[in-house]
């Protein structure tokens, strides 16, 4: 029974006073209305009670009052409402009441006729009394039609059906038994489940279900409901069996490569009753490119825990070594599958190896490093002898005396030679001739591979090497659970470490074991991705140590200019920092000698470089590069002859990128970007000084021009010299973009020989402008805003193409237009079918100033040379 409502209406009356300006006031009241006015009956029936309410107005006096009288029309048909019920409770404009809860005789589903009677009196203006009839709630419940629905390996849905319950109060549950466990046992064990109740029925949701009740297990169910008012057709109970679990695929790998067949691995699970069944089909992608896989090979076929191989075998002809075949995997299963069918395609090992491009740095007077590019040998079993003669002791001597077996690598042979594995006989500066020979059950193409070379004469210069990483002063690996031993000049690690480490990096170690840093080691060559050849910083043999895990990696300086002057990396430990022992002027003829300087891809170096104060010779000079090859680093730092903002580049904005006031410095595989956005003029890109200098060497660079300002006369190269007698080398460069007017591409000087070689020219005001001593040869100009070339070149020059008609040569071509891969995005290739470059050069292997072999991305220029910086 809930608590009587109490409400009451009050009405006030607001009586208005107006006042005059004569001596007497007049007051007015209005008179109560105390007869009361009844309203709006209204009958529910909510959570099992019956409650009433009816409406009234009026009745200023409080007087009046509402009566509610019943009777059983259920079982006394037609009768007159006669029994009270009970008084209404006066509210805020309404009477309410609350009925209580009905018994015997007045059974739930009786239907009562009701009567509600007002009285007042002061009278009732209407509704002096309301019949009507209602239904004495139903509270207890009543469930039936149990359904279990959407069965699955750990769980499933009920449903069933009520009726009554109006007071809402019935609480239900689930319990259950393993049947397949327990035979004949009794649903005890409660289960978790998320009910929803809607008008009429309950929905249920068991899930996650685990051992011991397994998929297929069948299980007792009991839906049990208890409600103070009654409960009927409780419980209701059923049997069910969980789903079995189907077979989901995934992860198709192949392995195990062996002559007609290899290994097929997919990943699965489900599939508790192992029912599944696996096929495998294939046709031919290399001879049907497009082929659905129709054909079933032999396989045998293993079930893992969680994986199943199938190995195939019994393949020949036409599916043949390096043959691609498409491969379809199909699991079927009579519980569900899911994941398949799974596709991938799969290339036949080619077993037979393939060796080329043999490599020999890193050479010193008794001691060199030697690396053999290899393809396929997919199943890793051939093997590679080094061999050598004296070709000074023993003029036209083949090579026979082993060095050796070298060692694989990823996708290189490589072996280091030191004195001990030489002959006394070997003295510095002998030339010596070496051959790689390859052997191989399965075949073996490119062997033997051949070189020849000298070794360093005596009282040599050393090799020093820094590594510059623009703005990156962080550590590029370090020790942990990698260990480093340093014997001698090699350095190893006991896994590889990062593969953007190469040449010139510096290693800061604990040498002593006492956990502080106190060495530092320099690497001068890479053998594989966990053996270098080290040194300190003079070029000396480096402290030794075993087995240490406090060092770390980092690149010599963060910006070339920095380099230049000295200024170390201060991410560096300070102990072991101050590894360059002067600043600025470098004198390294008195040391004897040679500097690499070696440009990392960390970021773009954005600070003009100042090459000034270096003392130098032709023995004893500086190297500006980019590492690229196999001995100098894990991954190429060096553009591939495109624009590549992922490779080492000196972008410079309103000056030179690179001045050059010092003698013998060789620039080679750098990328230079020169943006002038303001009124800068007569600079150039790589800029050499006007004085004596000697011997420099620019090649294999890409140089770049932005050119939004209002100068004028901004250059790629500008070689310029005024002693006679040294020599500026501009080789296998690639230049573009310098259009301000009176730009140049090359700027040749007009005293000193400059030698401009095989050089690729496009969108310059000027192509090239060059005095009577500059020899111009293999070099395209193209798109040009005023001429291809300008100026007296030396006699000597030939072999060069002008889409204008200024080419100088006897041999060259004019108003030719070349075709390019794309020379809008800067890839300056040649087309295929372009005759006009392509073989019309000449050889320069023999040149009597500057011969060389390669172009601008180190391919070796075989056959019929091209024009430009690429061979085709």
């Amino acid at each position: 029974m809930r608590l009587p409502k109490a409400i009451f209406f009050i009405t006030s009356v607001i009586v208005s006073v107006s006042c005059s300006k004569v001596s007497t006031s007049v007051t007015s009241l209005s008179k109560a209305v105390n007869t009361v006015s009844f309203t709006n009956p209204q009958i529910t029936t909510p959570n099992g009670t019956i409650d009433f309410t009816i409406d009234f107005e009026n009745d200023e006096n409080s007087n009046s009052n509402v009566q509610v009288f019943y009777c059983n029309e259920t079982d006394n048909p037609s009768c007159s409402p006669n029994i009270l019920l009970g008084a209404m409770v006066r509210g805020d404009g309404s009477f309410t009441f609350e009925a209580p809860q009905f018994s015997s005789p007045d059974d739930e589903g009786d239907t009562l006729n009701l009567r509600v009677v007002g009285t007042d009196s002061d009278g009732v203006i209407n509704g002096t009394s309301f019949d009507a009839t209602t239904v004495v709630p139903t509270n207890s419940i009543t469930v039936s039609n149990l359904v279990i629905s959407n069965i699955v390996e750990d769980g499933f849905e009920i449903s069933f059906d009520y009726l009554g319950d109006e007071n809402l109060n019935a609480v239900s549950a689930v319990s259950y038994c393993n049947e397949t466990d327990s035979p004949g046992c009794l649903p005890t064990n409660p289960m978790v489940v998320t009910t929803n109740r809607q008008s009429s029925t309950y929905e249920m949701t068991v899930t996650g279900l685990s051992a011991p009740d397994h998929p297929g297990d069948e299980l007792n169910i009991s839906i049990n409901l208890t409600d103070a008012d009654g409960t009927n057709g409780a419980p209701l109970t059923t049997t069910l069996s969980l789903r079995l679990l189907p077979i989901v695929v995934s992860n198709l790998q192949f392995s195990n490569f062996v002559a007609g067949g290899f290994d097929a691995n997919i990943d699965f699970n489900g599939d508790d009753n192992s029912n599944s069944v696996v096929s495998l089909l294939y046709c031919n992608e290399t001879d049907s490119p497009g082929c659905t896989p129709t054909f079933s090979p032999t396989v045998a076929i293993t079930r893992l825990s969680s994986s199943i191989r199938l190995q195939v075998s019994g393949l020949a002809s036409p599916n043949d070594a390096g043959d691609t075949l498409n491969i379809r995997v199909t699991a079927t299963d009579a519980d569900g599958s899911s994941g398949g069918p799974l596709n991938g395609p799969v290339t036949l090992p080619i077993n037979d190896i393939s060796v080329s491009n043999m490599l020999v740095g890193n050479i010193g007077e008794q001691s060199f490093s030697v690396s053999v590019d290899y393809s396929n040998d997919d199943n890793s079993n051939s093997t590679l002898t080094l061999y050598y003669c004296n070709l000074t002791d023993s003029p036209a001597c083949s090579p026979s005396t082993s060095l050796g077996t070298l060692t694989r690598s990823d996708s290189h042979f490589y072996k280091s030679i030191i004195s001990s594995d030489l002959l006394v006989s070997d003295n510095p500066g002998d030339s010596l001739k070496i051959q790689v020979v390859t052997a191989d059950a399965d075949g073996v193409s490119g062997s033997p591979q051949s070189y020849t070379f000298n070794l360093v004469a005596s009282g040599g210069v050393d090799h020093i090497y820094r590594s510059v990483g623009p703005g990156n002063t962080l550590a590029l690996d370090s020790g942990g659970s990698n260990a480093l031993t340093i014997s001698a000049s090699t350095a190893t690690f006991s896994s590889s470490i990062a593969l953007n480490v190469g040449v010139g990096d510096a290693i800061q170690y604990d040498s002593d074991g006492n956990s502080s840093i106190d060495s530092i080691a320099f690497i001068h060559a890479r053998l594989s991705s966990t053996t270098y050849t080290v040194y300190n910083n003079l070029g000396a043999m480096p402290t030794p140590t075993t087995a240490d895990q406090d060092w770390s990696i980092f690149r010599s300086h963060t910006s070339l200019n920095d380099a230049r002057a000295g200024t170390e990396n201060t991410g560096i430990d300070i102990a072991v920092r101050n590894f360059n022992a002067w600043s600025f002027s470098h004198d390294i003829v008195a040391s004897n000698q040679v500097w690499h300087l070696a440009l990392y891809a960390d970021a773009a170096d954005t600070s003009a470089v100042l090459l000034n104060g270096w003392t130098t010779s032709d023995k004893n000079y500086l190297r500006i590069f980019a590492p690229s090859s196999q001995f100098e680093v894990g991954v190429s730092q060096r553009h591939n002859g495109v624009w590549d903002n992922t490779k080492a580049r000196l972008e410079v904005t309103n000056d030179r990128n690179l001045y050059i006031l010092d003698d013998h410095v060789i620039v080679e595989g750098i990328q230079f970007r020169s943006i002038i956005n303001n009124s800068l003029s007569s600079r150039a890109a790589i800029q050499t000084g006007g004085g004596n200098l000697a011997s420099i060497i620019i090649r294999n660079n890409i140089i770049r021009g932005e050119m939004t300002g209002s100068g004028s006369s901004i250059w790629g190269v500008r070689g310029f010299n005024s002693n006679a007698s040294s020599k500026i080398y501009i080789v296998n460069n690639i230049i573009y973009g310098f259009d301000y007017t009176s730009g140049l591409g090359v700027y040749g000087s007009t005293t000193a020989p400059v030698y401009v070689y095989n050089n690729s020219v496009y969108n310059c005001y000027t192509g090239y402008l060059v005095g009577g001593n500059t020899v111009l040869k293999n070099n395209f100009a193209q798109n040009s805003g005023s001429r291809g070339y300008q100026g007296s070149a030396s006699a000597a020059s030939d072999y060069n193409i002008s889409d204008l008609t200024d080419a100088p040569g006897g041999n060259s071509q004019n108003s030719v237009s070349l075709t390019f891969v794309d020379a809008v995005n800067g890839n300056f290739n040649l087309v295929a079918g372009d005759t006009d470059a392509i073989g019309t050069g000449v050889s320069l292997l023999n040149d009597s100033f500057f011969p060389f072999s390669s172009d601008i991305t180190g391919a070796e220029r075989n056959g019929p040379w091209d024009i430009g910086a690429f061979k085709y």
